[in-house]
């Protein structure tokens, strides 16, 4: 009978080890998926990034795009001024050459 009583003992502690060893399977298991899940995660954080960059670097690119469109506007009113000048000028000589006092159009320039 002692060696049953030592059978049973030891197919017990092989039941609790096995038991055990599958708590730890899962357990494993679980972590894993942790692990994938994080990967997952570290991932999409990585994408939101390089939006958040891409988001950045079109914010500077719009606001390139303005400053250009502001430098033209500004251009278009000097070229408008400049014209009705040369306009203007075109008509004093013009009503110069009438009085026959002609003077040169660009003088008023310098």
């Amino acid at each position: 009978g002692r060696k049953e009583v030592e059978l049973a003992k030891v197919v017990a502690e092989k039941g609790g080890l096995e038991a055990g060893q599958k708590k730890l399977e899962a357990k494993v298991a679980e972590l894993k998926k942790l692990v994938a899940e994080n990967g997952t995660l570290e991932a999409k954080v990585a994408e939101l990034k390089k939006l958040a960059a891409e988001n950045g670097t079109l914010k500077v690119k719009v606001a390139e795009l303005d400053k250009l469109v502001a430098e033209k506007g500004a251009l278009d009113a000097a070229l408008k001024k400049l014209e009705a000048k040369v306009a203007e000028q075109g008509e004093e000589l013009l009503r110069g050459k009438r009085d026959g006092t002609e003077k040169p159009w660009f003088g008023s320039w310098f």
